[in-house]
């Protein structure tokens, strides 16, 4: 199982979807009545910081629901090696939650964002991004083992 290189992207895509939880994904800095506030995103939800004091902690349930249920389809997929065909369908939905995800960071920090103010997208938006190619990678070697398996077939 673990000997294949597929098995090496899920687990990459594993490690870097568990490592959203430590990292933020987006920040806006916004001022008003001379006042900062920064609100930093990341998986767990949104917190606002004012003068470097944390006045606001929301939950974010639909990213948080959303990367668990995307790491545990990835563990799945990862222990289903001989059913291949499952395997790939299943490489093509991580893909379009991975997809989602990204679109929810993406909304989520732009209904902060003012047209005087930016959104500042930090590592883990570049590591959800990076989880994309490594289930694309995955796929591809798993359509590559079924191919030889199938020529296999046709040579018996």
């Amino acid at each position: 199982m673990i000997q294949r290189i597929q098995s090496v992207y899920l687990l990459l895509v594993i490690a870097s979807m568990a490592s959203l939880f430590f990292l933020p994904l987006s920040s806006v800095s916004t001022t008003e009545n001379n006042v900062v506030s920064i609100h930093v995103y990341n998986v767990m939800g949104h917190k606002t910081f004012q003068e470097n004091v944390q006045t606001q902690n929301t939950p974010g349930y639909p990213v948080l629901v959303l990367c668990l249920v995307i790491l545990t389809l990835t563990l799945l997929n990862l222990f289903l090696f001989k059913h291949r065909q499952k395997q790939i369908k299943l490489c093509q939905l991580i893909m379009l939650l991975i997809v989602v995800l990204i679109a929810l960071v993406f909304q989520q920090s732009e209904v902060v964002a003012t047209e005087k103010t930016h959104v500042v997208y930090h590592v883990g938006t570049y590591v959800t991004v990076a989880s994309i190619l490594w289930v694309f990678l995955a796929s591809k070697a798993i359509k590559k083992d079924e191919e030889l398996v199938r020529s296999a077939d046709r040579l018996r």
